[in-house]
């Protein structure tokens, strides 16, 4: 059964198609001895606070790797699969040492799935390579995506169930590889069982996850070593005896305390040397080592038939502590910042995904706890889940901050060209506009927004929209809003907070009336509003930016809004049905910012872009603008006389995008005239009394 190597060389990468026997001597003989140590030299690096992340390490860069799901080879340039066969490769990652990693590997070999498992090249993790087939033995020619994910999943649960701990759930592809290792150690079972995803006669009974089924059987501390859950219980075994000796005679006062303590410790169960040691470091009730060993002493020599580890915590303590434990034992949670709502996964589940918790969750969650005998109702679950310790999860910037490194191809014109246009500035502006809306989800622009939106023009049918709904990958779709409601502020003001982009379909159907609510969305940086059964007002992020589509070929109705928006005629069809690289596509946006490309326009560009917007501005009431230039002369004021073309001058000074024609003209002069405008015939033509107040 053959699997690929892959090098990278000078930005190029090569295979090579090997044995898996092969790999599995050269694991054990050493033969990548060099590259694996100057990981293991660098990884330690990756522990640091700000430290770099492991893929980032050149040497990572430089490793090869193993490809076990299929044989890869080039041809005319492009890398494809030659064979196909079935491996699917499962890891345990950031292990506390190589200790812990060898007993994990041993155990995993005893799995009849298990046809390879190895320690892997940072000597903190373990890779187990299983095989799966179809009932017939054989391998799909197609779907094989589905079939690996399948797969997976079911692997996943066998191997997280059977070694008691949770596998790093790392979504599998044909691509999926680890770099390559040395481990003398290494097992392989060239007769173990495939996998068989249709039909699970063959699978053997697995041992189910051992999960606490009483209160008394969570831990403390969560999250401790023994030796820091001891450290914690002294510490309430000195609180208690301190608060019981208080009220004691100066003179007794040392030596009652130190003999409290001693038979507190020791009916906590904790170990003798520890709490000397610890007693010594207290200036109060340390300072004679003779007296505090030799109380300990007398009272560790007597027997204990039993110990209570939690006798000197209080009720209260003990439950908030048991309550956290049972949380953490069996759920796993997140708080996504941008839908405001708490994730949890089970830990001990089938499914290993988060989703969002509901109502329903929570009773369960407590009643689950009840009839573990934890004395814990609705509020109590609710105050851990509403409080700081649930980690807060973005998934916008966790979706940015895990893309692959840019391999330097343009991919964001290249789409941008999918949209037949003649706006010869449309590709450099799209980039512009898409390097701001990332910029705006990484918080580069937290004083301003992306109040640039690409008004896209077109017959019906041409594909608008469906382009507005490609702009995000996968796995941000969920935030993507092409339903928002102009008609309700709450639901408006979600939108900018909860949701990635937001396409203002139908843009011209948006009233006259929610024009200026529009200009305020496009434009504030923040959102300031209560949030559901909030007291007092709040500022939260916004994420939102914005893209419109429309019919109308003159949408425009604001001659000097016209800025915010960047009109694309439409001449074809768009093409939304290619695949998009989204990866490296937003890689490519997220690299271009770090390396200080500019994400915004600068006044040259929003000129262009005004006059570019001309053709499409259309002045349906020319009342305001007369009102806000001239008004009609009061009898003690001495008026200018002014033709019609004069005016239209002044107007243009100030609303650059108005043109007029005779036509127009003439309703012009009808408009002044109606309004109470005194008028004179000239040799010249008609001339108006007129005050200009600018």
């Amino acid at each position: 059964m053959k699997t690929s190597i892959a090098r990278k060389e000078k930005g190029e990468i090569f295979f090579t198609r090997i044995e898996l026997t092969t790999i599995y001597e050269n694991i054990i003989s050493g033969k990548y001895a060099e590259e694996v140590n100057k990981v293991r030299e660098d990884f330690p690096l990756t522990l640091l606070h700000n430290g770099p992340k492991f893929n980032d390490l050149d040497s990572v860069k430089k490793a090869r790797r193993v490809c076990f799901a299929a044989e890869w080879k080039k041809t005319e340039g492009k890398i494809v699969i030659d064979n196909f066969n079935g491996l699917i490769l499962l890891e345990i990652n950031r292990l506390e040492n190589d200790d812990q990693a060898k007993k994990i590997r041993d155990q995993a070999a005893l799995i009849p799935y298990t046809l390879m498992t190895f320690i892997g090249i940072t000597g903190c993790s373990v890779k187990i390579v299983c095989r799966a087939t179809l009932p017939d033995g054989k391998l799909p020619d197609e779907n094989r995506q589905t079939f690996i994910n399948e797969a997976y999943r079911k692997l996943h649960y066998i191997y997280s169930t059977q070694l008691q701990m949770s596998i790093d759930n790392i979504p599998p592809t044909l691509e999926t590889s680890c770099c390559v290792s040395v481990d003398f150690d290494a097992i392989i079972h060239e007769d173990a069982i495939p996998l068989s995803i249709k039909d699970n006669e063959n699978t053997p009974s697995l041992k189910p996850l051992v999960m606490p089924q009483k209160a008394d059987e969570l831990p403390i501390f969560m999250g401790r070593t023994k030796s820091q859950t001891n450290q914690m219980l002294f510490h309430y075994c000195f609180m208690d005896a301190l608060n019981n000796t208080r009220l004691d005679e100066d003179e007794y006062k040392v030596h009652n305390f130190l003999n409290t303590l001693a038979k507190y410790c020791h009916e906590s169960g904790l170990p003798m040397g520890m709490c000397i040691k610890l007693i010594k470091y207290n200036s109060e009730f340390g300072s004679d080592e003779l007296l505090v060993e030799n109380i300990f002493l007398e009272a560790y020599h007597k027997e204990m038939e039993k110990y209570f580890p939690e006798k000197h915590l209080s009720n209260v303590q003990l439950m908030a502590f048991k309550q956290e434990a049972f949380m953490n034992t069996f759920y796993e949670f997140r708080k996504n910042v941008i839908s405001g709502k708490n994730e949890f996964r089970y830990k001990n589940g089938y499914d290993y995904s988060f989703r969002p918790m509901e109502k329903e969750d929570r009773y369960t969650m407590t009643l689950k706890a009840l009839k573990m005998g934890l004395e814990s109702w609705d509020k109590d679950l609710d105050r851990y889940l509403d409080s700081t310790l649930i980690p807060a999860y973005d998934p916008i910037n966790d979706y940015l901050d895990n893309l692959p490194k840019w391999d330097g191809k343009d991919r964001v014109s290249e789409f941008a060209r999918r949209v037949p246009t003649g706006n010869a500035d449309f590709v450099h502006n799209f980039h512009v506009w898409m390097l701001s809306m990332v910029a705006h989800w990484m918080g580069r622009t937290q004083k301003q927004a992306n109040a640039i939106v690409p008004l896209f023009i077109g017959k019906q049918g041409c594909g608008k929209s469906s382009f507005c709904a490609i702009i995000l990958p996968p796995e941000l779709q969920e935030f993507y809003n092409d339903r928002i409601s102009f008609k309700n502020d709450t639901s408006m003001f979600m939108g900018l907070t909860n949701t990635a982009l937001i396409n203002i379909d139908e843009f011209d159907s948006v009233s006259s009336g929610k024009q200026p609510l529009l200009k305020y969305l496009i434009s504030t940086p923040t959102v300031r509003m209560r949030m559901p059964y909030q007291a007092s007002f709040s500022n939260r992020r916004r994420y939102a930016s914005f893209v419109a589509t429309t019919n109308t070929v003159k949408p425009l109705k604001d001659l000097t809004g016209s800025r915010r928006y960047l009109c694309i005629e439409i001449d074809g069809n768009i093409d939304f049905t290619s695949e998009v690289e989204y990866d490296q596509l937003y890689a490519q946006l997220v690299a271009e910012i770090a390396a200080g490309e500019r994400y915004f326009f600068n006044d040259e560009e929003t000129m262009k872009i005004m006059l570019d917007n001309k053709q499409f501005v259309e002045i349906s009431d020319i009342e305001p603008i007369i009102d806000s230039l001239f008004r009609v002369p009061k009898p003690y004021e001495t008026p200018q006389e002014l033709t019609l073309p004069e005016m239209v001058d002044i107007i243009r000074k100030y609303y650059k995008l108005i043109t007029y024609d005779r036509k127009a003209l003439i309703s012009l002069g009808r408009l002044l005239t109606n309004r109470g405008f005194e008028s004179k015939r000239l040799a010249v033509g008609m001339k108006y009394k007129v005050i200009v107040t600018v």
